[in-house]
């Protein structure tokens, strides 16, 4: 192996003297070179138009593949490839003339060659490739046909970034100081145009990850220019408003934008409320939307949840209210008959106030943080009997049905939890059929739905009422929604199932309803089966 005395022209500046430089054609070197025959015109023009091409594209691969045809058309090589170097290995990224099996090959960092290229960066020639690559049977195979193989390295920000491969046919091809010089001027100009391609997709890498990172954030962010047209668009502004980015951008932005630190409230549709913050930029604003649409809906529930409670609370308020003034005016005078009925109804609206405020209480607890739980083994048969006992009213209008599967597992959960949970849902079924009609309560085996390994226990109240329409099964759960008023049927404080869906959420279970309009309605929750090991902690 033999090693070139010359190191790779920095194309930065002016080229070495005696380097064989290119002339116009017109006989005038530059000064201090030694006079050469000059390089033909067509030769010259060509050079120009492949250097062109190459610092033309950005686009690492191709203009890899640039370099590799404009070495072997323009220094008469048989084919010429690219070498790749990182960290861990060298291999052949891109090339003319070569067989395919060469892009398979790997050179190892430690190869005694690329040790070399790396600490010397200078030429390499092989001079007679086959005996001096004897170590490599698989770049033998790859170079048949090819003897004589020239290194050149190739330069990008200061670093040696790969290699130029040119390979000849003949054995001992000699090259010549204009061929020299034009691997030299190749390697020179494809290492700016490669450190040119790296910047390139460094930065087309970081728009990428930043416009990434803003699709991600689930507020919906929009740029403005100096008019107030939409520059960009992303993913949750489009899910927000809408509207797709060629809807909206080169157009004035969709909503009304005020200035900084003033929040605008837009209304979307019936349910969708955006909120509305621009910052400006040295040119322009960028624009943030904040779904705020579930406050709005709540603001709305509380609302509405003031209005039912002061309805609900006014009630027995007025009968206590009532029979006291009464009382306190006829009560020792009054027939013992007519005094039991006042005291009754007094004791009965207490009863109504005291669960009104147990739900309100019992809900700020549940919603407030983790619930106190205290879990035992507990028989399903034994708590669906006791819970649907208090609903089993003598010639009432309503049929109490239970279907217990038998042999059910005992399920893990806290005794006090689980009635509150049967008794709301019992309770909401005798409510909303007042006409009558069985109401069912079912305990079966069931399976959760997203962790279908788990063993649960379903636990679901039919009847045989005003039922559901589609648009509110959705919203039955939530904290203050009191469902619509039908049939002269007022709702309660909107409560009770969202005190349901905590106690149970709680356990690891889930909840659900389902119905029709006018067909009746079943609402169901699930709990877990008690594990063996549970049993000692009851």
């Amino acid at each position: 192996m033999t090693h070139g005395d010359r190191k790779p022209i920095v194309f930065a500046g002016r080229p070495k003297a005696g380097s064989g430089v290119f002339s116009s054609g017109n006989g005038k070197v530059d000064a201090g070179t030694v006079p050469r025959t000059p390089y033909p015109a067509a030769l010259v023009d060509r050079l120009l138009a492949v250097i062109a091409g190459i610092n033309a594209d950005l686009d690492h691969d191709v203009v890899l593949r640039r370099i590799c045809r404009a070495c072997v058309e323009v220094a008469g090589a048989d084919a010429a490839g690219f070498i790749s170097c990182d960290d861990a290995q060298a291999r052949l990224v891109a090339g003319v003339g070569f067989p395919a099996a060469i892009h398979t090959i790997t050179i190892s960092r430690d190869d005694a060659e690329l040790l070399s290229l790396a600490s010397r960066p200078r030429r390499l020639t092989l001079t007679d490739a086959h005996r001096q690559l004897a170590h490599r049977p698989d770049l033998l195979t790859a170079l048949t046909g090819l003897n004589t193989v020239v290194v050149t390295p190739v330069f990008a920000r200061s670093q040696v970034v790969g290699a130029l491969v040119v390979a000849f046919a003949p054995l001992g091809h000699p090259l010549d100081a204009e061929q020299r010089t034009l691997l030299d001027l190749l390697a020179g100009h494809g290492g700016a145009a490669i450190a040119n391609a790296v910047a390139f997709e460094d930065a087309v890498r970081r728009q990428a990850h930043e416009k990434a990172v803003i699709d991600a954030v689930a507020d919906g962010v929009a740029t403005l220019d100096g008019e107030g047209r939409v520059t960009s668009w992303n993913r949750a502004a489009a899910e927000l408003t809408g509207l797709r980015p060629d809807q909206v951008l080169g157009h004035t932005a969709p909503f009304p934008v005020h200035g900084p630190q003033q929040p605008v409230e837009h209304r979307i549709d019936d349910d969708r409320w955006l909120e509305i913050v621009a910052t400006p930029l040295e040119a322009g604003r960028v624009v943030v939307l904040h779904d705020i649409s579930r406050q709005k809906a709540l603001d709305t529930a509380k609302a509405m949840f003031v209005a039912a409670a002061s309805h609900e609370l006014k009630t027995p308020l007025t009968v206590i209210t009532s029979y006291a003034n009464w009382l306190r005016d006829h009560g020792e005078s009054a027939e013992p008959t007519t005094r039991k009925t006042a005291y009754e109804a007094i004791a009965d609206s207490a009863d109504d106030l005291y669960r009104i405020v147990e739900k309100v209480l019992l809900t700020a607890k549940t919603e407030a943080g983790p619930i106190d739980l205290r879990p035992q083994r507990l028989d399903p048969d034994q708590l669906v009997r006791a819970a649907a006992a208090p609903f089993a009213f003598p010639g009432g209008r309503h049929e109490l049905r239970l279907e217990i599967a038998p042999d059910l597992p005992a399920i893990w959960a806290d005794p006090q939890a689980l009635r509150t949970v049967l008794g709301q849902l019992l309770e909401n079924a005798v409510k909303y059929s007042p006409d009558g009609g069985t109401i069912v309560v079912l305990a079966e085996r069931a399976r959760h739905r997203h962790r279908p390994d788990r063993a649960m226990v379903r636990f679901a109240v039919s009847d045989a009422g005003i039922g559901l329409a589609p648009a509110e099964i959705a919203h039955l759960f939530a904290p203050f929604y009191q469902g619509q008023s039908r049939r002269g049927i007022r709702g309660g404080v909107g409560l009770g199932l969202s005190i349901v869906r905590r106690l149970v959420e709680g356990h690891g279970g889930e909840c659900g309803a389902s119905g029709e309009l006018d067909r009746g309605s079943q609402f169901w929750v699930t709990v877990a089966v008690a594990e063996d090991e549970q049993h000692d902690l009851a």
